[in-house]
């Protein structure tokens, strides 16, 4: 990703979110506030955040795969493996235009998931059931 990019946030990019008429919650004052934010910026927690709601993923996918290669089970503000669970939970289709990404993502969760030590942790059985479902979509693509 290029560095100026990186430099701005979603805002800058005009492609900020915007609620509309809906209630501010504490959710959307997060995604308000995550949108301002240099790219280059964005927290662990921020990741998960936008991930899960699929805040312009064109640019997050990259991020993502970074982030998770350094640290495949990094934590937001949930668990150790939060991030990568969100990751997990991105629709395939919206992983076309990233096909070297994709392929390392799938390395690197497979790794990742066969790593856990302790396979009682918080989450992993959802890091799992996800890993499964994201495999079996990107076998049949």
């Amino acid at each position: 990703m290029e560095p100026v990019i990186l430099n701005q946030s979603f805002n800058d990019l005009g492609i900020g979110w915007n609620p509309n008429d809906q209630p501010v919650t504490k959710m959307l004052q997060a995604i308000k506030e995550l949108c301002a934010r240099p790219i280059g910026a964005l927290t662990n927690e921020d990741l998960r955040i936008a991930t899960n709601h699929r805040l312009n993923l064109g640019y997050l996918l990259p991020i993502l795969i970074a982030r998770l290669r350094d640290a495949p089970l990094m934590a937001g503000d949930q668990y150790p493996g939060d991030v990568l669970l969100a990751a997990l939970s991105v629709p395939i289709d919206e992983w076309q235009g990233h096909p070297k990404d994709i392929a390392e993502f799938d390395k690197i969760a497979t790794s990742a998931i066969a790593a856990i030590p302790d396979k009682h942790l918080k989450g992993y059985a959802e890091l799992e059931g996800a890993y499964r479902n994201f495999a079996a979509a990107l076998a049949s693509r």
